[in-house]
């Protein structure tokens, strides 16, 4: 597990952690962490993510199954970029936090159900969406 919280850290997220391969639990949150390519830093053993509340900007890899996560808190940082139609690399997901950030375009079928509370067998996550940029419901 890796931790650091509440504003201790400047910087970026070293790259040297996208190849632990028994870092399950990556939390950094409320740093002032940036960079444009947080992602090769992310190891695909991470399961738990919260990176929110930093200074993180660009695409985030939604069409990567590199990933296997089961918790992907980015919430307000700069992520941006379209939302996939199609959600199933989230399929794991338990909680998704995606909000405050600058993503645009439409919402999935899967999200969508999610959001207005119609039922939706996979993925079962929990979905926050608060303050889509430019986003179409």
């Amino acid at each position: 597990m890796c931790a650091a919280y509440c504003g201790a850290s400047v910087g970026t997220i070293p790259t040297s952690f996208g190849v632990l391969s028994a870092l399950a639990y990556l939390y950094v949150n409320y740093n002032s962490l940036s960079g444009a390519d947080v992602w090769s830093s992310i190891s695909p053993a991470t399961t738990d993510l919260d990176i929110t509340h930093n200074l993180f900007s660009g695409p985030v890899p939604f069409n990567s199954e590199k990933y296997n996560f089961t918790n992907f808190y980015i919430r307000s940082n700069s992520f941006t970029g379209t939302l996939p139609a199609d959600m199933s690399i989230f399929s794991q997901v338990v909680i998704l936090d995606l909000s405050f950030n600058l993503f645009s375009g439409t919402l999935g079928t899967q999200l969508k159900a999610v959001s207005t509370g119609t039922s939706v067998t996979s993925p079962p996550f929990l979905l926050c969406i608060m303050l889509f940029w430019r986003l179409d419901l």
